[in-house]
């Protein structure tokens, strides 16, 4: 039975949904993108994705993942939106933590207690989305928000302000 499974959750295939099974491994995960893209490029629109962690554990070894998992589709991926992660184990809320800053495609990464409220989370920052100025006015009024995410391509990495304790590449 494979560990992860990965659906369509409304019919205009605008939300995956992943959801993953007790005993899932980063391997599983790992063996899993290849779905996750093959899925955002069968559309040309934004693609927002839900992450359900409800009833798992996180395994060892997350904080060596996490540069693997900045380079996912769903952080990538030229119709990547927002990742909306459901009823996550206690042990991720700080791995995320760690993530947002260090990476900032994660800035697009929240948590939720249940499927409805990442739904609802989801319609929202589409409303906010819609009615958002564009981008340069945007980043000039709400210095802390979001950058927000274009429906065709994904924020460059460095499009998040660098921070002072963030490792630096190269």
């Amino acid at each position: 039975m494979a560990q992860l499974i990965t659906e369509w959750d409304d019919e205009a295939h605008t939300i995956m949904r992943v959801t993953y099974r007790p005993g899932w491994t980063w391997d599983d995960l790992e063996g899993n993108l290849s779905i996750e893209e093959e899925m955002l490029d069968s559309v040309d629109h934004r693609v927002d994705v839900i992450a359900d962690f409800r009833g798992t554990r996180l395994p060892p070894g997350a904080i060596s993942r996490l540069p693997k998992i900045a380079q996912s589709p769903p952080y990538t991926h030229r119709n990547s939106g927002s990742v909306v992660m459901v009823g996550s184990p206690a042990f991720m809320e700080e791995v995320v933590g760690l993530y947002k800053r260090l990476y900032g495609q994660a800035a697009r990464l929240t948590m939720v207690k249940d499927l409805d409220e990442a739904r609802a989370l989801i319609a929202n920052l589409r409303r906010e989305r819609e009615a958002a100025p564009p981008k340069a006015e945007a980043s000039q009024t709400q210095p802390d928000a979001a950058p927000p995410v274009p429906d065709t391509a994904p924020a460059p990495p460095d499009a998040a302000p660098a921070k002072p304790d963030a490792p630096t590449t190269g």
